[in-house]
């Protein structure tokens, strides 16, 4: 049951993390909803980090080169 719980809390902070960003990339957003989107993504990597023992960072440098 502990692993289906961190299971669906990753799950969810991954949805948030991408949510957040194709936010941020909305040009049309005025400019503090745009940093508000910013900092959910920052927000939701750092949780993604510690739930991941900073997987999800490897992750993303490994993705982006």
């Amino acid at each position: 049951e502990a692993q289906a719980k961190l299971t669906r809390e990753v799950l969810k902070l991954l949805f948030e993390w991408q949510r957040a960003r194709a936010r941020a990339e909305d040009a049309t957003l005025p400019p503090e909803e745009n940093l508000a989107a910013r900092l959910k993504a920052i927000e939701a990597e750092a949780e993604l980090d510690l739930y991941t023992d900073g997987w999800f960072t490897r992750w993303r440098k490994a993705a982006t080169g």
